[in-house]
């Protein structure tokens, strides 16, 4: 019988790991929010600030919203096409559980959210 030296465990301990990690990180940032969103939905209005940043050569505007009295905060893409400027209101979707996930109207009916959850 052939026995597994401690590089070889080493290595596939590695391996599990990175396994893990991936499902995990996957899971908790990825899947699991879209999902609860999905369960816990509530429509709403948010006001467009000015703010605007860029991520790898997309432009983002960022958007506010309150619930309860506590302001929250979000983003989606701003297309050059867009006629949206400070001031202009948009209807998001937020998780009544965590209102710090959000997303536009747009965004949660996109095919990319559809992709995700598996539609």
């Amino acid at each position: 019988m052939k026995r597994i030296n401690q590089g070889k465990i080493a290595f596939i301990f590695i391996i599990l790991l990175a396994i893990w990690a991936c499902y995990y990180f996957g899971y908790t940032k990825g899947i699991a929010p879209i999902n609860s969103l999905r369960k816990n939905k509530v429509y709403t209005t948010a006001i467009i600030t000015d703010e605007t940043f860029m991520i790898k050569g997309r432009n983002y505007y960022v958007y506010k919203f309150k619930v309860s009295g506590r302001e929250y905060e979000g983003n989606d893409i701003y297309y050059r096409n867009s006629t949206i400027s400070a001031g202009d209101s948009v209807r998001i979707v937020y998780d009544n559980t965590n209102p710090d996930y959000s997303m536009t109207v747009r965004a949660y009916y996109s095919s990319v959210y559809l992709q995700i959850t598996g539609f």
